[in-house]
């Protein structure tokens, strides 16, 4: 039988074995802990730049938005401020051409209505507005059988 010296040896041979190994696999773990931490943090990282990138992305659409919005309501005022002013443009040339339409028909009406040549007062004139005369005429030169002084044109 051995000697608890010797015993203790073979034991110590035995476990010192046994723990460095055990100490290196607890290393080696740890490292690979560590790595697995760190690939942990990186992914982390990039999930964030990942979302960040996302929200700025968001805030930029939403800006955009914002201006297309502030864009088609200038747009809608200017459409707006244009259609006044045509308005205000368009409906005095409208009541001017409706008055030079008005005094181009009244004057028609003084120039073929009215025979030429005689005074606005004279009997004739009225007679012939009644078509009573149709004739001759003594105010002015003109013959008896003109446009002017005699019968009307059909």
């Amino acid at each position: 039988m051995l000697g608890p010296e010797c015993q203790h040896r073979k034991v110590t041979l035995v476990v010192l074995p046994l723990l460095v190994l055990v100490l290196v696999l607890m290393v080696l773990l740890v490292l690979v802990l560590m790595v697995l931490l760190v690939l942990v943090l990186v992914l982390m990282v990039l999930v964030l730049m990942v979302l960040l990138v996302l929200v700025l992305m968001v805030l930029l659409v939403l800006v955009l938005m914002v201006l297309l919005v502030l864009v088609l309501v200038l747009m809608l005022l200017l459409v707006l401020v244009l259609m006044l002013l045509l308005v205000l443009v368009l409906v005095p040339m409208l009541l001017l051409v409706l008055v030079l339409m008005v005094l181009l028909v009244l004057v028609l009406m003084v120039l073929l209505v009215l025979p030429t040549g005689c005074y606005p007062g004279d009997e004739r004139r009225r007679m012939r507005w009644a078509g009573q005369v149709a004739g001759t005429c003594e105010c002015g030169n003109e013959p008896s059988g003109s446009i002017k002084c005699g019968e009307f044109l059909d």
